[in-house]
């Protein structure tokens, strides 16, 4: 008999309106989209299209370069890389999501970060998909095909 385990995700829901992080966070909104939520506390996601390190605090602009930015993430450098590991340090250009409520700074949308509340987002495209699920049956028939008795003559 020949057996095929599939994994299964597993994913839990936070409640609405909670802090927790998770792949469906209840308030997840776009940078573009931030100016719409001043005063909420979100979720907000999106490409760093600028990094700039000044006087030991770090901004994190979306969508355009400084003043024409759409939002900005910003806080010590703790605060920004604390739980990152060195590789993922460098975020221009990746797609990240902090939490914290949305203020105005000089009419632009802005959250202003503490330990924890950023983190690299890891967006799956159809491509990469396809990879995890084709590694996953290579792997599943390769486990199948490696508990098969040999024959005996």
């Amino acid at each position: 008999m020949t057996e095929l385990s599939l994994c299964t995700l597993h994913v839990v829901l936070p409640e609405p309106n909670s802090t927790h992080w998770g792949f469906a966070y209840p308030d997840k909104v776009s940078g573009n989209d931030a100016d719409e939520r001043v005063g909420d506390f979100v979720q907000v996601c999106g490409t760093v299209t600028q990094e700039v390190h000044d006087s030991g605090l770090v901004f994190l602009n979306v969508g355009g370069r400084y003043p024409s930015h759409k939002f900005a993430f910003w806080g010590d450098l703790f605060s920004i890389y604390g739980t990152m590991s060195p590789d993922e340090k460098d975020l221009e250009g990746k797609f990240v999501c902090g939490r914290g409520q949305i203020e105005l700074f000089r009419g632009g949308p802005q959250i202003r970060l503490e330990r924890g509340d950023l983190r690299r987002d890891f967006r799956f495209t159809p491509l990469s998909l396809s990879v995890l699920v084709g590694a996953s049956l290579w792997f599943a028939f390769i486990r199948t095909s490696s508990d098969e008795p040999e024959p005996r003559g």
